[in-house]
């Protein structure tokens, strides 16, 4: 009539079974964690270069010209104080997010040395050259 099963046998089965719930749990749990991670909102960080037209340091504000038709950007700064290089007529590298079009909020301000700078960043060239004079 009914197969004779060895001793053990529904032991294991009951191992198994547990076995397979524990593993069905971690399978639900990975599966929700890879869902959470690809729903939630992706920040993108831009990148905007120019020149500062006006500065307003107690408010952390300035105006930035950016790209070829000089479109004015209103940059917010949430670090500390505004870097020295932000000042009227300087190039400036700005890293951080648009809060709406037309206001830009930076995470980060790098100041770009103007072409001639880079020829004698440190002022040596400059020295040595004052002090060459003839005899």
């Amino acid at each position: 009539m009914g197969e004779r099963r060895p001793a053990g046998h529904s032991r294991l089965r009951n191992r198994c079974v547990e076995g397979s719930g524990f593993l069905r749990s971690v399978a639900i749990l990975v599966v929700v964690i890879i869902i959470a991670v690809l729903s939630a909102p992706v920040m993108a960080v831009e990148l905007l270069e120019g020149v500062v037209v006006s500065t307003n340091p107690p408010g952390k504000r300035f105006v930035i010209l950016v790209g070829n038709e000089l479109t004015p950007v209103t940059v917010t700064y949430r670090g500390g104080d505004l870097p020295a290089g932000v000042t009227p007529g300087g190039r400036l590298r700005v890293r951080g997010s648009f809060a709406k079009p037309g206001l830009f909020r930076a995470e980060s301000i790098t100041t770009i040395a103007a072409p001639d700078s880079r020829k004698d960043p440190t002022g040596v060239r400059s020295r040595l050259l004052q002090r060459k004079k003839p005899f």
